[in-house]
Formats: C-alpha cells, sequence, structure tokens
C-alpha cells in the first residue's frame, strides 16, 4: 500500500517533468497536481532530488519498452506511429531531458536513447526503403532525432502530425536519392541536415526546403 501511495507522487512528477521541465518540477507543484499536501511528498522521499532520482530510473525502463515494442513492430506506419503515440508522455520527458541541463542529463538521455536507436533505425530504413543503405538510415535517424524532439508538443502530437512528419522524411529521402547522395557520402560524412514543411493555404500544398551540410573525412581523396 505504501509502495502505491509512493508510486503515486513518481507517477505525477514524471508527467510534470514531461509537460514542464526541470523548472515545473518543485514539491509544490506535484503537490498541487495531486491535491495533497508536502508533507506527504517528504514522508516517501526525504528531498526532490530522491525523486529526480526515482523518475529518471522510470525513464530508462519507459524507454527500455518503448524499443522493445518498435523492435516488434511491424511496419512504421502504423504500428510505430501508434506506438509513439502511446508513449507520448515518455517521448516528450526525453525531450526534457535533451532541453536540460547537459551536465545533468546528457548521460542519462544517452542511455535512455540507446534502447530506442537501433530498432528505430532498422523501422525508419524500412519505412522509407532504404533498407540496403543502412550508414545513411543511421546518419539519418542521428541527425533528425534532435529535430524531431523540438518539433513534438503535447497538443500537437498526434497520429496525423506523425504522418505528415514521415512525408517530411520521404520527401528528403527522394531528394538525396536524387543527387546520388549516397555516392557522394564516399569520403564524407554527414553533417547537418535541416528541413522544413510549410503548408500553403491558399494553393493547398506542401513544400519542403532543406539545408545539407557535409564534412570531408581527413585522409580522403
Amino acid at each position: 500500500m505504501k509502495g502505491d501511495k509512493r508510486n503515486i507522487w513518481i507517477d505525477a512528477a514524471y508527467r510534470r517533468f514531461a509537460l514542464h521541465g526541470e523548472a515545473g518540477l518543485t514539491v509544490e507543484a506535484i503537490a498541487r497536481d495531486l491535491g495533497k499536501n508536502k508533507s506527504s511528498f517528504y514522508h516517501y522521499f526525504g528531498d526532490l532530488q530522491v525523486l529526480t532520482f526515482e523518475i529518471l530510473t522510470q525513464h530508462l525502463q519507459n524507454s527500455k519498452e518503448v524499443g522493445r515494442k518498435i523492435k516488434n513492430a511491424i511496419a512504421l506506419d502504423p504500428d510505430v506511429i501508434h506506438i509513439i503515440i502511446d508513449h507520448k508522455i515518455d517521448f516528450l520527458f526525453h525531450k526534457q531531458l535533451k532541453l536540460g541541463d547537459p551536465l545533468l542529463y546528457k548521460g542519462h538521455h544517452e542511455k535512455a536513447y540507446a534502447f530506442v536507436r537501433d530498432p528505430l533505425i532498422i523501422k525508419l530504413s524500412e519505412g522509407l526503403g532504404i533498407k540496403d543503405k543502412q550508414l545513411f538510415s543511421s546518419a539519418l535517424v542521428g541527425l533528425v532525432s534532435d529535430n524531431f524532439l523540438l518539433r513534438i508538443q503535447q497538443t500537437t502530437l498526434s497520429i496525423q502530425w506523425l504522418r505528415d512528419y514521415l512525408k517530411e522524411l520521404q520527401a528528403l529521402t527522394r531528394l538525396l536519392n536524387s543527387l546520388s547522395f549516397f555516392r557522394f557520402l564516399n569520403g564524407y560524412r554527414l553533417k547537418s541536415i535541416t528541413f522544413s514543411l510549410y503548408f500553403r493555404k491558399e494553393v493547398k500544398t506542401k513544400t519542403c526546403s532543406y539545408e545539407i551540410e557535409v564534412v570531408k573525412i581527413s585522409g580522403s581523396l
């Protein structure tokens, strides 16, 4: 029973961090969300640092579960898309880790991401038709992951938003293929991809723009 009451605080803190970041993670705010007084918090945790450790540990466990689900998914759409929606709070939590103090959260962010990265590369390469280009799909996931985290919002992250985002990635992949980009990468490494999607209401069309930066690898011809 005590464990259940303690977990209520952990779940509330986890959600608050996901939605409001480190600045919103205060004892007062969590107690207000739960409709409880602060003395209950100190009975179970002692201080906020203990609770923070608990939610970071919870995030690792949740990320491991997300990675397992993605690995077992059949297709990028709809399976992986539905997994992301089901774990929206976990992805928003991961976003806050990325935005937070690197000295505090970078190591944890990398550990959590490691559970998801490889399964996501496989499903993305299959969904984008670049299964035979593992090097590129790996680079693509690494580069767009930050872009994805920065753009997701609680109010807009939906199945349709994810499908629109997938269309952006498909358009980007076609562009790179048309530029013989995979061959061009020989002797270079991909440094950055910046892409944006614009919707023109007057003509009901979407336009993607891209900026691609590569760096010559030392010693290559």
